[in-house]
């Protein structure tokens, strides 16, 4: 599988989208999006307004990851980052911001895969291994309650 277009992280000031071609940069700038690409390789950058002086993310910000969702870009998930893409893309449908689906992209020793998230009940689990072993690192807290 060859990896497409998919948002490596979010940068103070900017979100950086690796792997680009000709044709998702036309698409992404006829949707209003102008993506900046780099003169040596297939990334670029999509300016955003920098976050709040509380922390939280401006509402630039979420306005272009969820315009990036609906055009079809992937979301990096990286469990070493503090927050990475596909994180704040399942808090923005947690918080009933972004209703939709969207493509999660994680690298494992088989190569790129792609998951649509979020999936039905399961929407807060993220599948990393096909033996059924999940990370719940943003599980509906609801649903970690151990019952009474």
């Amino acid at each position: 599988m060859q990896i497409p277009p998919h948002v490596t992280y979010v940068a103070a000031g900017a979100i950086v989208i690796d792997h680009l071609d000709r044709y998702t940069v036309k698409k992404l700038r006829a949707a209003g999006l102008d993506v900046k690409t780099s003169w040596f390789g297939s990334d670029g950058r999509l300016a955003i307004e920098p976050a709040g002086p509380d922390g939280r993310p401006s509402v630039d910000e979420e306005d272009k990851l969820m315009a990036l969702a609906r055009a079809g870009i992937a979301f990096a998930y990286d469990y070493k980052q503090g927050m990475d893409p596909a994180g704040r893309m399942l808090d923005l449908c947690k918080r009933g911001r972004y209703v939709g689906t969207f493509k999660q992209l994680s690298f494992g020793e088989n190569g790129p895969h792609i998951v649509r998230m979020p999936a039905g009940e399961e929407s807060w689990l993220r599948e990393l291994r096909t033996d059924g072993e999940t990370n719940t690192l943003l599980q509906d807290p609801a649903q970690t309650q151990p019952p009474r």
